[in-house]
């Protein structure tokens, strides 16, 4: 792909103020050197003669910032009516409640994301897999890789397989097909004209095709072996709050049959019964040392500390002196203004330039289809052999995934998209980051 020399001039609308949009305008600004120049307006009320003739590409609304008594109702469809006909819409709402409120006013004519869905879905998926947040962070955010999508053009007519290596520096995730998002599709789907590829890729500017003559996947290192991620697991959770209940249904999706979850908490908790979670409540005093210290956490493989980052440090200090190393997760109210705020206003950023993202992170957090899991690179590749992406790529589609990229241990690196022929040494616990469907 060539990139155009003169600059684009994009301006998105933003109404609704909150603390937490400067890293939506940061993010904006950094895409000013993607040859693109970011103008961002933010609205202090939405006048439809100011609104209506404004040459916007986006208009965000954050209906958090609503003043109180204002209807949500009348405010979206005062919005609907002032947006310019060349913007599209974004509508970021704390609540699903909410959500549901503009996507009845709207229908498909706008993005709407639900700050308390994304956060639960996220939150559910990254309490089993370390990691797996950083990963979301770098997607989700426009340094490093992003998802993009492009027209099939002409890998039209071929099947899903054979479109995983067309790209030298992209990673193909999926495929969009009469608007319907397809992560990680049976690899004989065969790729219709009118799709859209789901790339991940560091500049959609600089995409660039692979050579003609690829190197041969190294079959004689494939793995023969393959550990399930869908097994019986144990969580332990410190402390309650009212989001709790949806979290570990959210959790149930994902684990095997069998799964466990110990709920410690100051308060007295009631669990309706989750189908292939076995549940477990002690009223104990969380804030109490050695309450934190009489428990043996080698039997429990995630963690999970609610609303008391004190409580979250203490956990991590018992672990550090007992040489452990669970993945815990600090699972906070979603409608707190934290860090999980500022992912959101994120993605609203990447869906103002690219409004097909939202629709990927939708269906990337959904419990149905394919999700990004880590897995054990044993999984793919013969352990303490040097092995291309290539290689990795084809052992994955044998197993009907599609491979991403990979974490490394001993260093803690986390790379998406990596370079495909740059040969590494995998080991035992590193990881391969790959979209399958473990349903």
């Amino acid at each position: 792909m060539k990139t155009n020399s003169q600059k684009k001039t994009v301006q998105i609308l933003v109404a609704g103020w909150h603390s937490r949009l400067d890293a939506l305008v940061s993010e904006l600004e950094a895409q000013k050197s993607a040859g693109k120049t970011i103008e961002v307006v933010i609205l202090d009320t939405i006048e439809p003669d100011t609104v209506q003739n404004a040459e916007a590409q986006c208009l965000i609304l954050y209906t958090g910032a609503l003043p109180d008594g204002t209807s949500l109702q009348d405010t979206l469809a005062h919005l609907r009516q002032a947006c310019p006909r060349t913007a599209h819409s974004i509508i970021i709402t704390d609540t699903d409640t909410e959500a549901e409120i503009a996507r009845t006013l709207y229908h498909d004519t706008a993005v709407v994301i639900s700050q308390e869905s994304l956060y639960i879905r996220i939150a559910a998926q990254t309490a089993r897999q370390t990691g797996l947040a950083e990963v979301y962070e770098e997607l989700i955010s426009f340094a490093g890789n992003d998802v993009y999508t492009v027209p099939a053009g002409s890998l039209a007519g071929l099947p899903y397989s054979r479109t995983l290596r067309f790209y030298e520096n992209a990673c193909i995730a999926g495929i969009i097909s009469r608007g319907i998002v397809r992560l990680n599709p049976p690899m004989n789907t065969l790729i219709q004209k009118d799709d859209l590829l789901i790339l991940i890729a560091q500049n959609l500017e600089n995409i660039t095709e692979s050579p003609a003559i690829l190197p041969a996947p190294d079959i004689t290192v494939i793995s023969k072996t393959a550990v399930t991620t869908k097994r019986a697991e144990s969580f332990l959770v410190f402390g309650w709050n009212r989001f709790c209940n949806r979290l570990l249904q959210e959790l149930s999706h994902y684990t095997g049959d069998g799964s466990s979850v110990r709920v410690i908490a100051n308060e007295s908790v009631s669990i309706p019964a989750i189908q292939r979670l076995q549940t477990t409540v002690e009223q104990l005093d969380i804030n109490s040392r050695n309450v934190l210290e009489s428990i043996v956490y080698e039997y429990y493989e995630n963690i999970i500390v609610v609303d008391n980052e004190t409580l979250h440090e203490q956990v991590q200090s018992v672990l550090n002196e007992r040489g452990l190393a669970n993945n815990v997760v600090f699972f906070k109210n979603p409608l707190v203004q934290d860090a999980q705020t500022k992912r959101i206003f994120k993605l609203a950023a990447q869906a103002a330039l690219h409004p097909t993202t939202a629709a990927v992170f939708s269906d990337l957090t959904n419990p149905e289809g394919a999700e990004i899991y880590l897995k054990p690179a044993g999984n793919y590749i013969e352990i303490d052999t040097d092995t291309d992406f290539y290689t990795i790529i084809e052992s994955a589609r044998r197993l009907n995934e599609t491979a991403i990229g990979y974490i490394l241990h001993e260093t803690g690196d986390i790379v998406i998209n990596p370079a495909k022929d740059k040969k590494n040494r995998f080991y035992h616990f590193d990881k391969i980051i790959v979209l399958a469907d473990e349903h």
